[in-house]
């Protein structure tokens, strides 16, 4: 396996999970606390931003090796 690989494994896990947290955050919005959802809804957005880097890490390396 290569570093590509295993990067792009785990950017698809952040990205998995920033989508159960999100679904979480609409679901405690539906039982009343919004409080505590927009803080998952912080922790969403910030898996995303990790996911996108790791993405981002990823292309400029096969861009170099290309």
């Amino acid at each position: 396996m290569s570093n590509n690989d295993y990067d792009y494994g785990r950017s698809s896990g952040l990205y998995r999970a920033a989508s159960k947290a999100y679904k979480l955050a609409g679901n405690l919005s539906d039982l009343g606390r919004t409080d505590v959802a927009e803080d998952v809804r912080t922790l969403a957005a910030l898996l995303v931003t990790d996911a996108e880097e790791i993405t981002a890490e990823i292309r400029d390396r096969e861009a170099v090796t290309a």
